[in-house]
């Protein structure tokens, strides 16, 4: 694979495809040499019980050889992506590689069109909202996860802070939720 998508389990197939080929379009990359790792398709969850540590090891280790995670945004009101733990993990992962992982949000016609027409309607204070909304963002109590014990285990990684934040640095969750605001801003300015 040359990527890595991350995305909520409501997401359709169509919105993956959507998005990845506007990525591709966008990017200008061909794709037929653009091979997308998919957890859906890759990751047999059935076969074994899930133990999130060693999930997230190996979800990690393909972040760091791969290079480049895609996250999957349908929604700017309140992004589908910000409602599952392990999204908001794998999210926090792939920041903790640092310049290592190029980490790039895409989005599906409909997300960016909702933004565009809110953008037209009330102007600024539509990305203020935006901001405001996600910003109160609260990992113990905004998101779900299909095993309790998965969610245990990810809810206090994400408590964590980030080795190069030091000890009074951001949460691995704040930092996610401020890279997802940064994203709205940008996709704010796109749409005007």
């Amino acid at each position: 694979a040359t990527h890595v998508l991350t995305y909520a389990s409501e997401d359709t197939i169509g919105d993956i495809a959507e998005a990845l080929s506007d990525y591709c379009r966008t990017g200008s990359l061909a794709p037929e040499s653009t091979y997308v790792w998919l957890c859906c398709l890759c990751a047999n969850k059935h076969r074994k019980p899930s133990e999130a540590e060693r999930l997230s090891e190996e979800a990690l280790e393909r972040m760091r050889r791969h290079g480049r995670v895609l996250a999957l945004i349908t929604c700017w009101a309140r992004p589908p992506l910000l409602r599952r733990t392990w999204c908001v993990a794998e999210l926090a992962l792939a920041l903790s590689l640092g310049e290592a992982c190029e980490l790039t949000p895409v989005s599906t016609r409909a997300a960016s069109g909702a933004l565009a027409q809110e953008a037209l309607r009330q102007g600024a204070p539509a990305i203020s909202q935006a901001w405001v909304r996600l910003g109160a963002f609260d990992v113990e109590t905004g998101t779900e996860a299909a095993r309790p014990a998965d969610r245990e285990r990810l809810l206090r990684f994400l408590a964590g802070r980030p080795s190069a934040g030091g000890p009074d640095g951001p949460t691995h969750a704040a930092s996610v939720v401020r890279l997802v605001q940064l994203w709205l801003v940008t996709a704010f300015e796109t749409a005007v």
